[in-house]
């Protein structure tokens, strides 16, 4: 039987929320971890993570004396992006690898470098070099920075003298503009890298954000296997006295703005918190709204039968794609990748409408998938119907509505994301001590920010 009475409720199984819970019960919270299947997070954001992120998980992961986390590669599974960088006049593939060198190499030939700087040390040697700065630098973000600390220079001083002498040539252009030039090969690049990384669209930028965009292209990219590790991590929790329930949460009871009760689906019945903590992409589904989030994408992900040829075959290959004749429509990013059942899944962003459902716009879906695929993967062969077509869990803030002033250089912190309960069609009400952890949040960083929002929020949290 659950506890009544508790301290916390945190809403939303992943990785993340388990690593939260773990901490609160360590400062003495009494913890619920709900597993609402209306609430999480999507593959991009949750799964498919750097270098920089890996080794702050870890430094977190250690911290609570986490086993898994002290064997986190046999949870991981290396990855190819390979971004289809389009401008106005041609298509730009960029294969981006796990060698740090061999990127490089590859972002200069296909998007431009100047000439003239001191060739890159021998390529063993500078990989070394470079995973042992990305390892340096995710333990330093976790362990010695909070937000209002992160800057450029925090940045780069963890990184090889060689790679920030390359790098700065490619960043020193942005710092005297406005806003990304879509007819260039490096502004369509940034302006693609924003929406995988940062999980946003948006012409804006500032200097760290460019830099942590490098440092994300030139890193090894890994997909962790997060349903194993959040099970692994499941039973450490309820060892150390977590209460988990996977049930959905059937009605709210707020109280002069704060938690009162929930009451789940299950026979537990009515639960009594003083705080709760959504961790997902999105809250509506179970009666409450975050503010200030009219303006956003979300995904549909389509499955199609497919004949792959062997060259498209690779099920560790991911391909990104963006138009920049698609900028400002309801269409933002694509992206694509053969499954191990050897069909084709892809998902796109599209543009939140109220009252928006995917059967108003399943029959423009595939035929946009079907033009998309003639295009740019013409040796691939469909069906013509897909064999699935559902909403994820994706979420993309589109900045163009939403542009922070700040100075040059300098990065913000996370949007005052307010919650309210929706208490009838049209009619709501602000929540307090609830907290919100997610793509929605504007984090500048993605990922990596919202980590160190965490931990900046354990003292308010407990």
């Amino acid at each position: 039987m659950l506890t009544k009475n508790v301290d916390q409720v945190v809403i939303g199984k992943s990785t993340f929320s388990l690593l939260l819970g773990l901490q609160l019960l360590r400062s003495g919270s009494n913890v619920l971890l709900l597993d609402d299947d209306r609430i999480g997070y999507g593959e991009l954001y949750e799964r498919h993570l750097g270098d920089v992120t890996i080794n702050a998980l870890v430094s977190w992961g250690e911290d609570l004396e986490l086993e898994a986390f002290a064997n986190l590669d046999k949870y991981l599974s290396p990855m190819i992006q390979i971004f289809h960088v389009a401008t106005h006049h041609q298509v730009r593939r960029v294969r981006l690898s796990s060698s740090p060198w061999v990127n490089l190499q590859e972002l200069a030939r296909k998007l431009g470098h100047p000439e003239g700087l001191a060739p890159l040390p021998e390529q063993a040697q500078f990989d070394q070099e470079v995973l042992a700065s990305l390892k340096r630098l995710g333990r330093h973000l976790y362990k010695f920075e909070s937000l209002s600390q992160l800057d450029s220079k925090t940045l780069t001083t963890q990184l090889p003298r060689e790679l920030v002498q390359w790098a700065e040539s490619v960043v020193a252009p942005f710092l005297g503009r406005k806003q990304l030039d879509l007819s260039y090969p490096w502004d369509a690049f940034f302006y693609q890298a924003r929406a995988v990384y940062h999980h946003k669209f948006s012409l804006d930028f500032s200097a760290a954000e460019v830099w942590h965009l490098l440092i994300e292209a030139i890193s090894p990219r890994y997909e962790v296997q997060s349903e194993t590790l959040v099970n692994d991590l499941v039973e450490v929790y309820r060892a150390r006295g977590g209460q988990y329930k996977s049930t959905r949460v059937r009605e709210w009871m707020f109280y002069k703005s704060g938690p009162w009760s929930l009451e789940l689906s299950s026979y537990e019945g009515i639960i009594h918190p003083k705080k709760l903590v959504l961790m997902g992409s999105q809250a509506s589904g179970i009666g409450l709204e975050l503010e200030q989030n009219e303006h956003a994408y979300q995904s549909v992900a389509l499955e199609f039968e497919a004949k792959v040829p062997s060259v498209h075959g690779n099920t560790q290959e991911i391909h990104f794609l963006c138009s920049p004749k698609e900028i400002g429509t309801d269409f933002g990013l694509w992206h694509m990748r053969v499954n191990k059942k050897g069909n084709l899944n892809l998902c796109v962003a599209i543009k939140q409408r109220q009252g928006m459902k995917i059967s108003f716009i399943s029959e423009a879906l595939v035929a946009r998938s079907k033009e998309l695929l003639e295009r740019s993967f013409p040796l691939i062969k469909t069906s013509d119907f897909p064999l699935k077509m559902e909403q994820g869990r994706e979420l993309w803030i589109d900045e163009h509505f939403h542009r922070p002033s700040r100075l040059r250089g300098e990065l913000l912190l996370p949007a005052r994301i307010k919650l309210r309960q929706i208490l009838s069609p049209g009619e709501t009400e602000r929540v307090r001590n609830v907290s919100y952890f997610g793509p929605a949040r504007r984090d500048r960083l993605g990922l990596i920010t919202s980590l160190l929002n965490m931990k900046d929020s354990l003292p308010r949290l407990q």
